[in-house]
């Protein structure tokens, strides 16, 4: 009950708007010139949505591992951590089928047990929870069809371990308020993220919220604060790496994107 309670909670929620918090007006033409680079180096991920429709579904494409080039790490947990059974020993994976868990076993597959049971023993709001999915127009189907590398996983796989090992490329609609970027918060501002890995900084300060409008960041050099509200993040420590999301860089097969042309693209997300 609670979950479903959480569940429409968010399908509330909207992404935070540039022009509603006070910052800098966009630049119409700026950003009319970011809109075409960021199509053709960003948009076969970063799918648009819209985000005053109540109906709206949100589409992501998965990118694998290799392809991404960013820290592996948060993947490779999710797929390769242990952990005790507990109370849970001698069950299935799947509660009524899989694996069964010895003393120890992955977490995924321990998560996998909990939710089987969740769901089997609370058939009632499972019941409703397919209700409420299906009056915010989702279809029948128990999985979507999931993209990975732009390509369709087949049926059957959209939850395996293949499907683990890649991290979502979401919609960037309300990312500016969102610094720092990639999935482990490695690189400051949207600039970097359009640089080539070596060029971007590898420690950088956290703890002020003044904000780099022309960046899309937070400010990082911080000299008017108390040691104590700072952090330094180091992106030689493991598990920071700053690695990957090449794309716009010449390393893609494509022409690198000029300093120009990064900030016409990042004048464009502001408008998402």
């Amino acid at each position: 009950r609670t979950l479903r309670r959480i569940e429409k909670l968010v399908r509330e929620l909207k992404s935070p708007r540039w022009q509603d918090a006070g910052l800098p007006a966009v630049e119409p033409q700026q950003a009319k010139r970011g809109k075409a680079y960021y199509a053709e180096y960003c948009g076969a991920c970063h799918l648009d949505i819209n985000r005053d429709d109540e109906q709206r579904k949100i589409q992501v494409r998965m990118s694998s591992l290799a392809a991404v080039g960013s820290d592996p790490a948060t993947a490779l947990s999710a797929v390769e951590l242990m952990g005790a059974s507990g109370a849970f020993q001698g069950g299935k994976r799947f509660y009524i089928a899989g694996d069964e868990l010895g003393e120890t076993a992955p977490s995924l597959y321990i998560v996998n047990h909990v939710m089987g049971g969740v769901i089997l023993n609370n058939i009632f709001q499972t019941v409703l929870s397919r209700r409420d999915a299906k009056s915010f127009g989702h279809g029948d189907e128990r999985h979507p069809v999931k993209y990975l590398d732009g390509e369709p996983m087949k049926r059957g796989t959209e939850t395996s371990e293949k499907a683990l090992l890649a991290y979502k490329a979401r919609p960037l609609n309300g990312i500016w308020a969102s610094p720092p970027y990639l999935h482990n918060g490695s690189v400051p501002n949207m600039y970097e993220l359009m640089l080539p890995a070596e060029e971007r900084s590898v420690i950088f300060q956290l703890g002020d919220w003044v904000y780099d409008e022309k960046n899309m960041g937070y400010q990082t050099t911080i000299t008017n604060h108390a040691s104590e509200h700072v952090f330094e993040f180091d992106t030689r420590v493991p598990g920071n790496s700053n690695a990957g999301h090449e794309w716009g860089t010449g390393k893609d097969g494509r022409p690198r994107l000029s300093h120009e042309q990064i900030l016409a693209v990042i004048e464009y997300i502001k408008t998402l």
